[in-house]
């Protein structure tokens, strides 16, 4: 056991900004999905399962008319930070390459069959259907949402993955006892 206050405890966001006119939306979902959006996700098993850097990490996208980030948050041990950073770049470059039907197939269930939960939820539904209004999407039924969907292969979130994940699309917050950490420190450790 240790007493809490004796850990180094940093909060951490590294984001990515996405240009929506070269991605559509539900790649960039589907993306998400797969780097960091639920437990089986490439940041739970590797960081978290097979490295136990951290307890929790996942990713979330935020949606705006022509934009979005793709953020990454967790919280470590100061004495990790490094090692934490370096695995999710190295995770984020093997992207690029290793997006495989494998990826698709564990995650495809969610962007098509569950779906049809949102007749289930009224809420969920009238909020999605609003969403796409206000921001003049094309509104879909769930069936052309799913058939959107299944459009998405291993080859586009490569495409996809290679325009996200450049340094020049990187911000990072670190907040907590940063002393000791310097931008050029953690710039080094974001290049890949």
């Amino acid at each position: 056991m240790k007493e809490y206050s004796s850990w180094n405890i940093l909060d951490v966001q590294l984001s990515f900004d996405v240009n929506l006119k070269l991605i559509r939306e539900n790649e960039l979902l589907f993306l998400n999905s797969i780097i960091g959006g639920g437990d089986g996700s490439r940041l739970q098993k590797e960081i978290r399962e097979k490295m136990g850097l951290l307890y929790d990490i996942y990713s979330y996208v935020e949606i705006y008319n022509d934009a979005a980030v793709l953020s990454i948050f967790f919280s470590i041990e100061k004495k990790n930070l490094q090692a934490g950073l370096q695995k999710i770049m190295w995770i984020k470059k093997n992207l690029r390459e290793n997006i495989s039907q494998r990826d698709i197939d564990m995650n495809m269930t969610f962007f098509t069959d569950n779906l049809w939960f949102w007749l289930e939820d009224s809420n969920e539904l009238n909020f999605q259907m609003g969403y796409d209004f206000i921001n003049k999407k094309e509104l879909l039924t769930i069936k052309e949402k799913i058939k959107e969907n299944k459009k998405i292969d291993y080859y586009r979130l490569r495409e996809v993955s290679n325009v996200i994940f450049r340094n020049q699309n990187i911000s990072l917050i670190v907040m907590g006892d940063a002393k000791g950490l310097t931008r050029q420190r953690l710039k080094e450790w974001l290049e890949m």
